[in-house]
């Protein structure tokens, strides 16, 4: 999770009484990723201010309200006693108190806190009064979150299309994906059940893409799920997959807009892939000119960006690489020149294509076959020279 200060601008104000320099300060820290979520620090704590009592204490909630009260509504130039204290928690962590709201803040509200020495000295002035407001600026909760790219990107898809993959700019909430998701047909009919629903969604760790599966019951011949429903795909026919706007970030906020993409069904495909069909454009040596590799057929996106490797003569060549021509054509792209030697082009047999069909073997109905390789995982080697 990352925690930043706001600077004044973005409506943070430390304010301390006039006077001798204290090492304390008062400040909100705000989640960047969560903007209504944020904590209030006392920092800077020492035994001048009893950091011994406070952390061995048994204090009441009335008790730290009266330390470290925190108000909402409050005038930036003036608080008002009688507005009761926020709810939320207290804590002592190291050399500093910290309280977390019970609530996520809202817009157009300012918020003070105030830390009060005194507290801690029955009743003398001991120390600075500390004073630290912060208004969430509304701009930080408007929707901003859009969907960067569906794939596959082709605008023909094999009848048993196997997945697809949903790319979001921000990171996302999880759970009940699929009620913002629907499959239309050329006649605006929602297709009933189309996507394999499992608890544990497929999310990538940075929660910015969903794997999205087409139920497999309803891909493989002589299954129970297509002999009751029907397949999800038909040939021929345009299918429309709908994304609604309501589905909410990481933030808890909607998506900025809505997402459609059309696509026509082909015929499905039931070959594996043949790496030895594939044509490779060498670079020269010495130079990082990017080698390109054409498939025999469009691949699985995330699949080939994760398990095309290249092998040098004597060790493993680093680079980064991406994947065009609609899943069609591989670039890899060295971080050092090329040097001169035979290397390899390393193709594990779990790498598939559009229909799930492995370098292996053909698709087989196992609701995980995609997500789950194998134990023993055979790399086929393309051999190609630098010189």
């Amino acid at each position: 999770m990352s925690w930043t200060v706001p600077i004044l601008s973005a409506a943070l104000l430390l304010i301390t009484t006039a006077g001798a320099a204290s090492e304390m300060e008062l400040v909100w820290l705000v989640d960047s990723a969560q903007p209504a979520r944020a904590t209030v620090h006392c920092r800077g704590l020492s035994d001048a201010v009893s950091l011994e009592k406070l952390s061995a204490s048994r204090w009441t909630l009335r008790d730290w309200q009266d330390l470290m009260p925190v108000h909402a509504d409050q005038s930036e130039l003036a608080i008002d006693i009688n507005l009761p204290s926020m709810a939320g928690s207290y804590q002592v962590s190291g050399r500093e108190i910290i309280f977390t709201p019970l609530f996520p803040l809202q817009t157009g509200v300012c918020y003070r806190a105030v830390f009060r020495p005194s507290a801690l000295s029955e009743g003398k002035s001991t120390g600075e009064i500390l004073t630290a407001i912060h208004r969430m600026d509304e701009t930080a909760l408007s929707p901003s979150t859009v969907i960067t790219a569906v794939l596959p990107d082709a605008e023909t898809l094999p009848e048993n299309t196997l997945k697809f993959y949903l790319h979001f700019s921000s990171p996302m909430s999880g759970g009940g994906s699929h009620r913002h998701i629907r499959l239309r047909d050329a006649g605006g009919r929602i297709v009933t059940q189309p996507f394999l629903e499992i608890d544990q969604e497929m999310w990538n760790h940075a929660m910015t893409r969903l794997t999205l599966f087409i139920d497999p019951g309803r891909i493989k011949q002589g299954l129970a799920p297509r002999a009751d429903l029907g397949p999800v795909l038909l040939q021929g026919q345009r299918f429309t997959l709908e994304i609604d706007e309501s589905w909410q970030d990481a933030r808890g906020q909607p998506l900025k807009s809505g997402f459609q993409k059309t696509f026509l069904t082909g015929q499905p495909d039931q070959r594996s892939p043949i790496p030895g069909r594939w044509l490779l454009k060498v670079p020269a040596k010495g130079g990082r000119e990017p080698l390109h590799v054409h498939f025999d057929e469009p691949l699985d996106h995330a699949l080939a960006l994760r398990l095309l490797r290249i092998a040098g003569p004597d060790a493993a060549v680093e680079g980064v690489s991406d994947l065009t021509d609609r899943g069609r054509s591989w670039h890899f792209i060295p971080s050092h020149a090329w040097k001169a030697g035979l290397h390899h082009v390393e193709v594990p047999d779990i790498l598939e294509d559009l229909a799930g069909n492995s370098v292996g073997k053909p698709f087989e109905v196992d609701l995980f076959t995609s997500a789950q390789p194998p134990d023993r995982i055979k790399t086929l080697r393309l051999p190609f020279l630098i010189q």
